[in-house]
Order: C-alpha cells, then structure tokens, then sequence
C-alpha cells in the first residue's frame, strides 16, 4: 500500500513539477562509517537520507531535517555539516537538483520515521552490495577515487 501510495505522490509531482529541489545528509560517524537508510516505500537499496526542500527553507537545514525525521540524526556542538556537491537527477520524468551535504560530529537518537524500513552504518570502503549507484559516486568522490560529477 506505501509503496503504491509513493507512486500516485510521484505522479502527481510529476504532473505538477517539473523540477525539484532536494537534499541528502552523507552523516559520517566517529567510526569513519556512513549512515544508510533503506526506505519503506521504494526499492530494498540502501541511500543517503534526504528529501525535498520546503518552501523558504535552506538546502542545509533541509539536509539536516531530513536527517532527524528519516535517521534521528543531530548535530553536536562540534559537528560539522559542509556542502558536498550539486547533482541533477533525472529519473522517471522527473528532474531534481539535489545538494549533498557532509556532517560530521553527530549523535543518533532512537526515531524512526514510517519511510525507513532499516538503518545502517557501514564502512566507507565496505558498502553493502545493494547500495545505490549514486550513493557509491558520491562515496569515492568523497575518498578520491573519482572526480566529482554534476549528475547524481
């Protein structure tokens, strides 16, 4: 039923935007493992928590938002959250802008949100298999592996 739900809102937005601005929190903890989440209404990959922006929000406070609402995600005093990137997605008529942010320096509390199936950390070199392609990008440009692209 969530996930049908999912593609009737992904429709309607399709229909009624044509272009969406978002952002995703790569949390990465004391450990040097990255915070994952499977959501409940799309596919079993594990992704980078984020959403869309609201209205007069930042793309900072977005990421951090999504952080709490999806992971339980906050900030310490000493934490940082820095721009990563900007990526255009386009996947199945639609197309967003989706800015990628770093934080480091967090502490999780117990939230779960109706969207999040699992919550994860892992490795930055150790990703499950099942992670998205976008998010394994996003990881080895972070490292170095690779250089930094405009497409998610």
């Amino acid at each position: 039923m969530i996930r049908l739900l999912a593609r009737i809102r992904r429709l309607l937005y399709s229909v009624g935007r044509r272009v969406t601005v978002g952002a995703s929190l790569m949390a990465i903890d004391d450990d040097g493992r990255l915070l994952l989440v499977r959501q409940s209404y799309g596919s079993d990959r594990w992704v980078l928590p984020g959403g869309g922006a609201h209205r007069g929000e930042s793309l900072h406070d977005a990421a951090l938002r999504e952080g709490w609402e999806e992971a339980g995600v906050r900030p310490r005093p000493d934490g940082t959250c820095a721009l990563h990137g900007v990526y255009l997605r386009r996947d199945g008529g639609w197309t967003d802008h989706v800015a990628v942010f770093v934080a480091r320096g967090w502490d999780i509390e117990e939230r779960r949100s109706w969207e999040i199936a699992e919550l994860g950390r892992f490795p930055l070199d150790a990703l499950p298999p099942t992670t998205a392609a976008s998010v394994r990008r996003r990881v080895d440009e972070l490292l170095g592996a690779t250089d930094r692209s405009d497409h998610w």
